[in-house]
């Protein structure tokens, strides 16, 4: 049998393996006397222009065989920096195959198992007697998991801002007896309610993160009410940010500043400011890119904001 290919151009192997081979197909019919088990062994000469030709390895089939290939995994999203393990699993009645992996068209591995720690798309190719079977998964990568909420409130009404990263899903945790799972919810307080226990607990694929705030409502205690976050600018940030307060009195502020895993950042500071509106400066050219929180307390209230540095 002679098969011409007429201008093709076929990439290097090296550089995209799949796309490298060159076939056919075409269907021969096995003799009826052929028993199940026999093999069928055949090659081919392949010529280049006028070259000699490159003579293939020697191809066996089997016939009446069964051949099945599925990645097996522990996962498609990869958490923090633990590895997924791949596995080919064969459902096969042939008795030698190869194993061929790929991460996005690049051949990375020849083994029947692959641990992985980086996003893409794998793809398996098992070859057994001249039979070719693929399977492929995507590997993807959640954001950090942090919960992180701010509040607003109107006498015994409150609103809860969910500013969370990274969150499939929320609970939330009032400390009276109510809870709820909507994203950014409102309580109507029974008057003399002086304070509520917050909890916020935020979850996704890779696990849980819980945020806790002691929120005081307004004329119950006296910091309430003394303190009112305006803006944060400009917010993406290349190093520089303005903080701007509102503060009801004379007040003692505190800010720190988080990364997203909830570490310390390397900046607090403490401050004194008189009634009045308030610019604060906050440097962050020492600091890496990144998504921070940053942590503005007076007194018992806590308020927290999301700073990007770009």
């Amino acid at each position: 049998m002679e098969v011409r290919f007429e201008n093709i151009n076929l990439p290097d192997s090296t550089t995209n393996y799949t796309g490298s081979q060159g076939f056919f197909m075409y269907e021969i019919k096995p003799r009826d006397a052929l028993p199940i088990g026999s093999i069928v062994t055949n090659s081919a000469g392949i010529y280049f222009d006028f070259n000699p030709p490159v003579l293939t390895n020697e191809v066996k089939n089997l016939i009446g065989y069964e051949l099945d290939v599925v990645i097996m995994a522990n996962g498609s999203i990869l958490c923090d920096s633990n590895a997924l393990l791949l596995n080919a699993a064969i459902h096969t009645t042939l008795d030698s195959f190869s194993y061929h992996w790929e991460k996005d068209g690049v051949w990375v591995s020849g083994d029947s198992t692959l641990a992985v720690n980086e996003t893409g798309q794998y793809v398996i190719v098992v070859n057994s007697y001249g039979v070719i079977l693929t399977d492929t998964i995507v590997i993807t990568q959640t954001n950090d998991l942090i919960a992180s909420f701010s509040t607003g409130i109107d006498g015994n009404e409150i609103s809860f801002f969910n500013e969370s990263v990274g969150a499939d899903s929320s609970f939330w945790d009032f400390g009276n007896g109510q809870t709820s799972n909507n994203d950014s919810p409102q309580l109507t307080l029974l008057t003399g309610v002086g304070s509520l226990y917050v909890c916020l607990t935020v979850v996704n694929t890779c696990g849980t993160h819980q945020n806790c705030q002691h929120i005081i409502l307004s004329g119950t205690a006296p910091n309430a009410g003394q303190m009112e976050v305006l803006s944060i600018s400009p917010n993406p940030t290349k190093g520089l940010v303005s903080l701007r307060l509102a503060l009801s009195k004379e007040a003692e502020i505190q800010l720190s500043l988080f990364d997203m895993q909830g570490r310390h950042a390397g900046f607090d500071r403490t401050l004194f400011y008189t009634k009045g509106m308030e610019d604060v400066l906050i440097d962050l050219d020492s600091h890496p890119a990144g998504v921070y929180l940053l942590r503005i307390q007076v007194g018992d209230t806590v308020v927290w904001r999301k700073i990007v540095h770009q």
